[in-house]
């Protein structure tokens, strides 16, 4: 068997690693700055996120986490880049949703979005929206159903990229209603925000945490007509559930986790994890998070690998329906 490169590389960095007690690790871990990948632009509610936790981690570690926004192709550009990194705790990575349907939507990856981590911790979960520019004639799900059914694919909606958990939301929208809507890709939310404001979209699907801002105070430039979640968020709560609106099957939102790449030491695993629960069970993270109607999770490794088998189970037959499979 041949081996790339990069596997002769990361094996001997990992046992490298291995080969030090576990004492060592944890005694020399961190010894330098962190740099924490977002898969997305600046701006947007996953790089909030990653920069609201990384200050608070940063106490407990005592170095730098840098935040490092490295967008693209619905976030696989980031992921692939900390898949490929040295496994020592160093380079992580705020994964996501999109991770669990990247082997769904792309041909062919260099990576394994899921088996080329180790799980530090759930981060967060975010309901999703679908949100309308303020000026459009759509005031409530149906006003925008009713439009879709009578001009198939004549409404553009904007979302994050291909795959994105905004994508599927509008996706499985238009498909539990019959209607037909046009997708159009942003390399992020942010874009994508600033698109709807403009004008050149009508309708995003987004996370709260994105499309909050704009509706609060005199200036509310959009609207919010629905929210991915058992039951209304207190961040918004005159916006309807999609159940209360007509649309079933749609309580998912957005969650986020850190993660390593697949071999980092558990020494060093253990150190992130317990920085990482200490930072989302602080005054300020919560207090900030529930600003932008985010859900703190528990920040351990048991905790990851639980939820990613849940979202696994529950999201492949969702999308080997919706074949969206991209080049």
């Amino acid at each position: 068997m041949k081996f790339t490169t990069r596997q002769i590389r990361r094996a001997a960095a990992t046992s490298l690693l291995l080969a030090l007690p576990a004492s060592a690790v944890l005694a020399a871990f961190p010894d330098k700055p962190i740099r924490l990948v977002v898969p997305f632009p600046a701006g947007g509610s996953t790089d909030l996120v990653a920069r609201v936790v990384a200050q608070q981690m940063e106490k407990s570690l005592g170095q730098t986490i840098v935040v490092d926004n490295r967008a693209g192709a619905g976030s696989v550009l980031g992921s692939e880049m900390v898949a490929r990194a040295a496994p020592d705790g160093y380079t992580l990575l705020l994964s996501g949703s999109s991770n669990i349907y990247m082997p769904y939507l792309y041909k062919q990856l260099s990576f394994k979005p899921i088996d080329d981590f180790t799980g530090i911790g759930m981060v967060a979960d975010i309901p999703n929206v679908v949100a309308v520019n303020a000026q459009t004639p759509y005031k409530t799900v149906a006003d925008l159903l009713q439009a879709a059914k009578a001009k198939p694919g004549d409404i553009a909606f904007g979302s994050a990229g291909v795959g994105t958990p905004a994508h599927l939301v509008c996706e499985l929208m238009a498909v539990r209603s019959g209607v037909k809507l046009l997708h159009v890709p942003y390399k992020g939310n942010a874009p994508a925000v600033n698109d709807l404001l403009g004008g050149q979209i009508p309708v995003m699907c987004n996370n709260l945490a994105g499309t909050l801002p704009y509706m609060k105070g005199d200036d509310k430039r959009m609207r919010i007509l629905a929210i991915t979640a058992a039951k209304r968020s207190p961040a918004a709560p005159d916006v309807p559930t999609f159940a209360e609106a007509g649309v079933k099957g749609l309580e998912s939102g957005i969650w986020m986790a850190l993660v390593a790449p697949v071999g980092t030491p558990q020494a060093v695993v253990t150190t992130l994890s317990d920085a990482l629960e200490q930072a989302l069970k602080s005054a300020p993270v919560r207090e900030r998070f529930a600003s932008f109607g985010a859900d703190p999770l528990a920040g351990t490794p048991a905790d990851y690998t639980e939820r990613i088998k849940q979202e696994i189970d529950s999201w492949t037959p969702v999308l080997k329906s919706l074949d969206l499979k991209t080049p």
